[in-house]
């Protein structure tokens, strides 16, 4: 017997009691729980959240599981980004129906995911997580080169689009 049993659909997903299921065809299937590490190139999308007409992390991480399983699923992130922020290590989630191993499906979904995201760790992880819900806390890098020469004339760039360029003195002091 559950206490305090819950029931919720969310993307076609049924969870009752700490467990999720999928009713397709009228048949009951349950479904595991997987975590994972997200990294991708924010220059690409459009932020995270999926938006009507505009091509989003959350969109291109459910279409590549679209692609390969033919069903739809709904992949819940952390936090959202805004347009153009990278991310090195966003956890996301989603509950979906598979008898590959962690490893196996991290392999084959990455395969169904176009340039710029990766899923760099997959692992099943408790019914109950949530992405969003379950975060301890979030790290942010803002990365700018300062130099009193333009950008095309410097030594040694930083990446293009994973670093800002400023010329002249570093308005900010350095760690004590």
């Amino acid at each position: 017997i559950c206490t305090g049993a819950y029931l919720r659909m969310h993307c076609g997903i049924v969870a009752r009691c700490g467990f999720a299921a999928r009713i397709l065809e009228g048949n009951l299937t349950l479904m595991r729980n997987v975590r994972m590490q997200v990294t991708y190139d924010g220059s690409q999308f459009f932020g995270w959240q999926r938006q009507d007409g505009f091509q989003t992390v959350q969109q291109a991480l459910e279409e590549g599981l679209g692609s390969l399983f033919g069903q739809s699923y709904c992949v819940q992130g952390s936090g959202r980004t805004d347009t153009g922020v990278h991310a090195l290590a966003q956890v996301a989630h989603c509950h979906l129906d598979t008898p590959l191993d962690d490893d196996r499906l991290r392999h084959a979904w990455n395969a169904h995911l176009g340039d710029g995201v990766v899923i760099n760790r997959l692992e099943t992880c408790p019914d109950d997580f949530h992405s969003r819900f379950d975060t301890r806390g979030k790290r942010y890098l803002y990365a700018l080169s300062i130099s009193d020469r333009p950008r095309l004339q410097s030594l040694d760039p930083p990446a293009p689009g994973l670093a800002g360029h400023a010329a002249g003195e570093c308005p900010v002091s350095g760690p004590p």
